[in-house]
């Protein structure tokens, strides 16, 4: 079994859905090995079981937020705290 460690303030922050928490796990997931991760936002979308438009929106939530950033550059690729 494979755990992934989020900030603890992200499991109450209301203003963050599941698909949020979801896709950041995703991102977080893919990181085990490298400090960023390149995934299309089709393959986030199968995942999370939503629209790539919904993993859109998360993207830019999770960024606003900090949660993740987005590596220049590099379109998809991104890095999580």
């Amino acid at each position: 079994m494979k755990y992934v460690k989020i900030p603890y303030n992200m499991v109450f922050d209301k203003s963050l859905s599941s698909t949020d928490l979801h896709i950041y796990i995703g991102i977080k997931s893919y990181m085990e090995y490298a400090p960023s991760c390149a995934l299309p936002y089709r393959g986030l979308a199968f995942a999370a079981n939503v629209t790539p438009s919904t993993v859109v929106k998360s993207i830019k939530r999770l960024t606003e937020k900090g949660l993740i950033t987005k590596e220049k550059g590099r379109p998809n690729s991104y890095r999580a705290k």
